[in-house]
């Protein structure tokens, strides 16, 4: 920014000087011009009145009458005059001149004479050639004046200028101490401009990061039940069939989803009509060798045909991350119940006999990245988010989410839905 300064003021200071020197030498010239014009044009005119004059003289009074008002002439103009009668020189001024101007003296339309008149030093020239010197002076004070005037207040206007752009330079910069008010319009809405697009960026960076946590964390539901299904191969407790070969497809095609939006910068948001109950009864399908591991029982108790309206990706992530949860934090050789219901709304249900929840954390676990001691202990994996992305998938479709839960006991998690007429 100095470098910008220092530069813009030598530039600006060289442009201001050029300017008001060409426009010095323009008015001067112009001036010059027009003076010149009017005084050889005004000379002229005296010297034809004084030759009329000189032939009326002639004409009334005869050739030698002339002389004394020559003279007289001479000496109140400062000019050199030349009086010939028949080309004989009868009359010379004392004051000699070099540059003289003739003029033919004329009787009833006869040349008898001529006058020669050089008004080089003339007063009119003076007066002339003083006007000039004192309208030059004037203009050069004015110049000058001028210069000083408009370098002093363009370069506080500049000053000001660069002032502006220091403050929006440290709002580019991000600067806490960053003062406001401008001194120019269009700097504050350029600064407001720059706000936005800087908050817009951050909003949007933050959105994304979020995002992506949720996405990475979803991650971990499909990549547990792949691990569980061959690590049941390896141990010889299950053999690949065509169930076996289905469940992985999907898994793997659930990754390769999460992993496609991770890639795209707009997500596609389709609404649409779900059957409930057969997609939980899917979901339970895949978790029962993940449930086997800990040698967990799973209870399926769903009524068919409810429908709900959504987007189908959210609502499997519900059913995913509950199913997860009752996985990670239940007991070994404990059971889990999923239920579906039709009541006044609704009702999906998924319970454990797990570790349970102290009382004074249940008002928090649906906060983000908000874990509770006893979970942190037996699931040191977990990332704080799922109960969270829960409760907000859950809020999108216009439901609520419950939990109950003891601690030592078990947990259950409620979510109450409209159903889809």
């Amino acid at each position: 920014m100095n470098d910008f300064k220092r530069f813009f003021k030598r530039d600006f200071v060289l442009k201001l000087s050029i300017m008001f020197t060409l426009i010095f030498f323009i008015m001067n010239i112009g001036i010059f011009l027009f003076n010149n014009n009017y005084e050889n044009h005004s000379t002229v005119q005296k010297e034809i009145a004084f030759a009329s004059v000189v032939e009326h003289m002639i004409r009334d009074n005869g050739k030698d009458s002339v002389n004394e008002y020559i003279e007289h002439y001479s000496h109140i103009h400062n000019t050199s005059i030349k009086y010939f009668y028949n080309d004989s020189l009868l009359y010379e001024t004392e004051l000699i001149g070099s540059n003289y101007k003739s003029y033919t003296l004329n009787i009833e339309d006869e040349i008898v004479g001529k006058v020669l008149i050089d008004s080089t030093y003339s007063v009119n020239t003076l007066l002339n050639n003083t006007f000039l010197l004192v309208t030059n002076l004037f203009i050069l004070v004015v110049y000058i004046a001028s210069l000083i005037f408009y370098y002093n207040y363009i370069s506080i206007r500049v000053n000001k200028v660069l002032k502006d752009m220091s403050k929006l330079k440290l709002k580019i910069n991000k600067s806490d101490t960053i003062d406001k008010e401008f001194h120019f319009q269009d700097f504050h809405e350029i600064y407001n401009e720059v706000d936005r697009i800087t908050n817009d960026y951050a909003k949007l960076k933050i959105s994304r990061t979020k995002e992506l946590q949720t996405i990475t964390h979803d991650m971990k539901t499909p990549l547990t039940i792949l691990l569980s299904y061959l690590e049941g191969v390896e141990s010889n407790r299950l053999k690949i069939n065509g169930d076996v070969l289905t469940i992985l497809k999907e898994e793997v095609a659930t990754l390769n989803n999460l992993i496609e939006s991770v890639n795209s910068c707009e997500s596609e948001y389709i609404l649409e009509e779900i059957n409930l109950s057969e997609m939980i009864v899917e979901h339970c399908e895949r978790f029962l060798n993940v449930f086997d591991t800990k040698d967990i029982n799973l209870s399926v108790d769903v009524e068919e045909g409810i429908m709900i309206t959504g987007e189908r990706e959210s609502v499997s992530r519900i059913i995913y991350n509950l199913l997860s949860n009752s996985y990670y934090y239940s007991k070994t050789s404990s059971y889990v119940e999923v239920s579906l219901k039709r009541s006044e709304m609704i009702i999906f249900s998924v319970k454990d006999k797990g570790i349970g929840i102290q009382d004074k954390h249940l008002k928090n676990i649906f906060k983000k990245d908000y874990r509770v001691e006893s979970a942190t202990d037996l699931h040191k994996k977990g990332s704080g988010l799922g109960l969270y992305i829960v409760n907000l998938l859950v809020l999108d479709l216009g439901g609520k989410l419950e939990v109950l839960s003891k601690e030592g006991v078990g947990t259950e998690f409620k979510i109450f839905l409209n159903e889809f007429k």
